[in-house]
């Protein structure tokens, strides 16, 4: 959605710096809100138990939680937080910075994880997503969606479509059906529709014939 606006400021102004000066200023504003927003945060109270700050730990989870210091949740959550504080100092890696560093290089358990979490990012980015996110008008007009309005219009309601799926599986999807089901299943979906995109613009002679009206491969497309 955001690229849809910026896209859209772009192309309604004329030739200058400030076709990149405003869609670049515009993306300045969620940081903005995201660093006034960060003076209101209160401190994590796990980090305050281990450096033995226990009464505002306690004072920022009664907060946090919305919930007395004596209700049986907190008292329950402080004590197993507690104890896996005191797990950790006992370890052989401790609570410094170099701990995570030494705990992966001498077990092949939380390497194997550390593979796995890097990987999951670094296919994400790479299954093709962010070209649809940052080159939507040019991929719809390759499939057939003509006229600069109707591109934009196409590029934002799939903005829209994003960001309320988002919210579908946020709210109703991830813990029904699991985050690992969801990954497989939305990472065969996702790799079936790139295909069709895919074969559909390299298809010979989708570009060569101009037309007006989208076909039922470009509707597939979509």
């Amino acid at each position: 959605m955001g690229f849809w606006i910026n896209y859209g400021i772009a192309e309604t102004l004329k030739p200058s710096h400030s076709q990149w000066q405003i869609p670049f200023a515009v993306q300045l504003i969620p940081g903005g809100l995201l660093l006034v927003g960060s003076f209101f945060l209160r401190e994590s109270p796990r980090w305050l138990y281990s450096v033995g700050r226990r009464e505002e730990g306690l004072k920022n989870l009664v907060w946090i939680r919305n919930l007395p210091a004596n209700h049986i949740y907190l008292v329950e959550e402080v004590s197993a937080m507690e104890s896996a504080i005191q797990a950790q100092q006992a370890s052989r890696y401790g609570m410094n910075f170099w701990s995570p560093f030494r705990a992966t290089a001498s077990s092949r358990s939380i390497q194997w994880r550390f593979i796995l979490g890097n990987l999951l990012f670094l296919f994400q980015n790479g299954s093709g997503i962010n070209a649809i996110n940052y080159y939507s008008p040019t991929v719809f007009k390759s499939i057939g969606i003509v006229g600069t309005n109707t591109g934009l219009f196409t590029t934002g309601l799939f903005g829209v479509v994003k960001t309320v799926m988002t919210f579908v599986w946020l709210f109703f999807l991830i813990d029904r059906v699991g985050r690992r089901n969801i990954l497989l299943i939305g990472s065969a979906g996702g790799a079936v529709c790139m295909y069709i995109i895919g074969a559909y613009i390299a298809s010979e002679g989708i570009n060569k014939v101009p037309s007006t009206k989208l076909g039922p491969g470009g509707i597939a497309a979509v």
